[in-house]
């Protein structure tokens, strides 16, 4: 499937581990309960279990130990605060899960400033999709949405979630919680130990506004330059009016281009005293005029 967009439009985020605390569930305890092998994901066991009867018992095992894991679960560190940032700056959000409905309802209870009807769309193994690890479940998500899948930005806490975001062709996010690292084999578009972190992804995800680089995108993007030319005294930098350049051992060159907005009379004058000014604010002597030019959108 073609590979997700630069834009993003709506994240769709795991919930146990991603919106909730990791560790409310027990899923080694289930396992031994219902004599799942340790390397077998639960839902895919159950359904190979032939016996009806024994099938039945380890869903009424699981759906259990998930009612009683939602009702002590708690929400994860920043993860109310980005979900109403995220609807702030425009996206749609979502939910998708190998949990039932039912225990997502139960976690919710547990949340201060969230409930399920604050998101678009929830994906639950309730719903008739294969769960993740398959794609199924986003590209669902994202039909709901009347979006594609590579307007999606899928956020979870395991592999599955980003096998899920990979298989339909969205972007996706790694939440280390801290602990560990992303899975080496499954490759992902961003890694992040917690949810805050996500704040500066969605940024870079969306449209920006026609103007200046917002301060904190332009400290990033200015990171990535590293000076090693000593001639270059005053080098780029938030908050900076002017570079000075070493051009021959002895002489200094300081260097201006601001553009003029908002004034309409005079522009001319104001383009050459504002910059003559941030020149001589330098210690310099202004000489030359270096324009710069904006354009509508």
């Amino acid at each position: 499937m073609d590979r997700q967009s630069f834009l993003t439009r709506a994240v769709l985020f795991d919930f146990d581990g991603t919106l909730t605390t990791p560790g409310a569930i027990d899923f080694v305890a289930i396992k031994k309960a219902i004599g799942c092998p340790m390397d077998t994901a639960i839902l895919e066991f159950i359904e190979t279990i032939s016996d009806t009867d024994q099938k039945a018992a380890a869903w009424r095992h699981l759906e259990s130990a998930e009612t009683r894991a939602a009702e002590q679960s708690y929400p994860n560190r920043h993860a109310e605060e980005i979900i109403t940032l995220a609807r702030d700056k425009g996206f749609m959000v979502g939910i998708i899960t190998r949990n039932s409905y039912a225990a997502v309802e139960a976690a919710f209870r547990n949340f201060t400033r969230l409930s399920p009807s604050d998101f678009d769309v929830i994906i639950s193994r309730d719903d008739p999709f294969a769960p993740k690890p398959s794609g199924q479940g986003v590209v669902a998500a994202a039909a709901r949405l009347g979006l594609s899948p590579r307007d999606l930005l899928v956020v979870g806490d395991f592999i599955f979630d980003i096998q899920a975001g990979n298989d339909a062709g969205a972007a996706t996010v790694f939440l280390t919680n801290g602990r560990g690292a992303a899975p080496r084999d499954i490759p992902c578009d961003y890694v992040i130990s917690d949810l805050s972190q996500l704040d500066r992804i969605l940024s870079l995800r969306k449209p920006l506004s026609p103007g200046k680089l917002p301060n904190a995108l332009l400290a990033d993007f200015l990171e990535d330059f590293f000076q090693e030319d000593p001639t270059v005294l005053v080098r780029p930098g938030i908050g900076e009016d002017t570079a000075a350049v070493d051009v021959r051992d002895t002489d200094v060159v300081v260097l201006k281009s601001d553009p003029i907005t908002f004034a309409t009379d005079a522009i001319g004058h104001y383009a050459v005293c504002v910059n003559a000014n941030d020149i001589a604010t330098a210690g310099a002597v202004p000489r030359w005029f270096l324009t710069t030019l904006l354009f509508p959108p």
